[in-house]
């Protein structure tokens, strides 16, 4: 961010102060403070590296199918990924570890209250690169949050409609698991 200096000293003293806050402000807030325990974090045994994602609005009945291949690295040897998700019909999950055949989830689990969902393989995944496919569907909502629809007035007067999203902090697991 760039401080104007022709404005006036109190708007420059301000927009520094708050500048300075939010560089420093992370480095203040300890991992068992309030805010950051109310943090959902996923674990860390799986990471994504590259999201191929491809999501097909059906505009008439404002749902949506997506798939997505996702490069990871495997931290740790696990037969658990945890994504999260929200508001999302999750239809398949399947892992490919590199040079290995794809291992399709043996159960797929939801938690509400933590907006994730849970796939579970029936061995466990080896350290190293991997690739994570998962087949989805939902609602394209009119909360104006992840992928949601909304409309428009043609010139003519004809009412349309168009899928739009929202990705703030926590909007994209309505759209996609992430």
């Amino acid at each position: 961010a760039a401080l104007c200096m022709n404005e006036a000293p109190s708007t420059r003293t301000f927009a520094a102060l708050v500048l300075l806050y939010a560089l420093l402000a992370p480095f203040f807030i300890a991992n068992d403070s309030p805010a950051m325990s109310q943090r959902e974090l996923l674990p860390t045994s799986v990471r994504p590296l590259h999201y191929d994602l491809t999501l097909a609005p059906d505009l008439e009945k404002f749902v949506f199918t997506g798939s997505e291949t996702v490069r990871v690295n495997v931290t740790e040897e696990t037969d658990r990924v945890v994504v999260h998700a929200k508001e999302l019909e999750i239809q398949s999950a399947e892992c490919s570890p590199e040079g290995g055949a794809p291992v399709k989830a043996s159960d797929i689990s939801f938690n509400k209250e933590d907006e994730t969902a849970v796939f579970t393989f029936p061995s466990k995944i080896p350290v190293g690169p991997a690739s994570l496919r998962i087949a989805f569907m939902g609602t394209l909502n009119d909360k104006m949050a992840g992928f949601y629809r909304s409309q428009y007035t043609t010139s003519s007067g004809e009412t349309r409609h168009m899928a739009v999203t929202q990705f703030e902090a926590t909007d994209a697991r309505r759209a996609f698991p992430c």
